[in-house]
């Protein structure tokens, strides 16, 4: 069973790479009862889940579109883990992306159907 954060953040990727501060958002709605260090920690996780099935790809975006790290899924969770939270929320919240995978988007459609 995926967690309600996993979906939605698949499902906010069917249409555009996801920041990492609108993955923040969505923990706050998921986990309003959470103080931000564990908040940070179950998007951690949920991340490295994501990650690991092959759903998602860490990135970053520039001009030229969505970039993929192009390293190990325990890099890029690494790297998430480095700069979530570091500092202001207007810096780290736009250096990190997600890009769903092809089989990402077939788990975030079937997401999407079962929540209508």
């Amino acid at each position: 069973m995926m967690s309600e954060l996993a979906e939605a953040w698949l499902i906010a990727g069917l249409d555009d790479w996801v920041p990492l501060r609108a993955i923040d958002g969505m923990a706050r709605r998921c986990y309003a009862s959470l103080d931000a260090e564990a908040r940070r920690r179950q998007v951690i996780e949920v991340l490295g889940a994501l990650l690991g099935g092959g759903l998602v790809e860490v990135g970053e975006v520039a001009d030229g579109g969505f970039f993929a790290l192009g390293v190990e899924p325990a890099v890029s969770l690494a790297r998430v883990e480095l700069v979530y939270g570091s500092g202001d929320e207007d810096q780290w919240g736009f250096l990190l992306w997600t890009n769903n995978t092809p089989l990402g988007g077939e788990v975030a459609r079937g997401c999407a159907r079962s929540r209508q």
